[in-house]
């Protein structure tokens, strides 16, 4: 199953000499970005408590050993993509425990994706949107449905959010 999902992923070497090549330039990126949201959680502290950053950690510690477990693998395209799919659920558990659809952290789902278009194929960053919309309806969805239905401006925002900003990127 693996063999195929890499394949999947990276179908041809030129995919895969993008996915490495753009890996090493978003690093520097990937760690502003890092920073910027660990600084905000801080001041979340107060609001939301400590558990923030708990789920931070995890990223955080999912970030900072995707370099090393991908120079170690035969198929680093699983790791890069395990990594991206692990970062948009803890956001989107993050928004879910933190209003749903009025969390602040909600449209920080964008991120992830971005790093995706940033190193996979289109056929594969059209997946990674999609899922990204429906871990953000699950976040909101099964928060509280009827307030989304009555007020669901943050959603369609951080959804053309998201579709904007990984074309964007994807170009």
């Amino acid at each position: 199953m693996g063999r195929r999902i890499a394949t999947w992923l990276c179908p041809t070497e030129l995919d895969r000499a993008r996915l490495l090549d753009n890996s090493a330039r978003i690093r520097r990126a990937r760690t502003i970005s890092t920073v910027a949201i660990a600084a905000t959680l801080c001041s979340f502290v107060p609001r939301y408590g400590w558990w923030t950053l708990m789920l931070f950690g995890i990223s955080a510690l999912n970030l900072s050993t995707v370099d090393w477990r991908c120079a170690r693998s035969a198929r680093p395209q699983l790791h890069i993509a395990g990594s991206i799919v692990l970062i948009q659920a803890l956001l989107a558990i993050c928004a879910a425990l933190t209003g749903g659809p009025e969390s602040l952290s909600l449209p920080w789902i964008v991120i992830p994706t971005a790093f995706s278009a940033a190193r996979f194929r289109g056929t594969v960053v059209v997946a990674d949107v999609a899922l990204g919309i429906a871990l953000m309806l699950a976040s909101t969805l099964g928060v509280s449905a009827s307030q989304l239905a009555h007020h669901p401006e943050a959603v369609l925002v951080t959804s053309v959010l998201m579709i904007s900003v990984t074309a964007i990127v994807y170009v």
